[in-house]
C-alpha cells in the first residue's frame, strides 16, 4: 500500500521583481525604440519563498502584454531579478493573484549606446 506524502501548505507571498534593458516602442515616438526598466509586483501562493519567486518569474514570462511590448534583439535580452519575497498573512482581495502589475521607468542609457 503506497501512501503519498502530505503536500506543503500554500502560503501567500508578495514578490517584487526588477526588469532592465527592455527595448520597447516609445509611446511618444511610436516608430522609435526606447530602453526601459520596470518594477513588477506579483502576489502568489506557494510552499516557500523559492517557489514564490519561481511562480512570479513564470507569470512574467507568460504575460502576453509583456511579451508583445518587448522588442529586444536576441543578442541583448532583457534581464529580470527578484528583489524581494515577503510572506503575507493573506493575499490582498483587490488583486488578480498570479498576474503581475508593472511600474515602468526610462533607463538612462539610450539605444545604441
Amino acid at each position: 500500500m503506497s501512501r503519498s506524502l502530505p503536500k506543503a501548505p500554500r502560503l501567500p507571498f508578495r514578490v517584487r521583481l526588477r526588469g532592465r534593458n527592455v527595448v520597447a516602442e516609445d509611446p511618444v515616438h511610436p516608430a522609435q525604440g526606447v530602453r526601459l526598466g520596470f518594477w513588477a509586483t506579483c502576489f502568489v501562493e506557494a510552499a516557500n519563498e523559492r517557489e514564490a519567486g519561481d511562480l512570479a518569474f513564470q507569470a512574467l514570462f507568460d504575460d502576453p502584454e509583456l511579451k508583445s511590448a518587448v522588442k529586444n534583439d536576441p543578442a541583448s535580452p532583457p534581464a529580470v531579478d527578484v528583489e524581494d519575497v515577503i510572506e503575507l498573512e493573506q493575499l490582498p482581495t483587490n488583486i488578480d493573484a498570479g498576474r503581475p502589475s508593472y511600474e515602468w521607468f526610462k533607463q538612462a542609457a539610450p539605444l545604441g549606446g
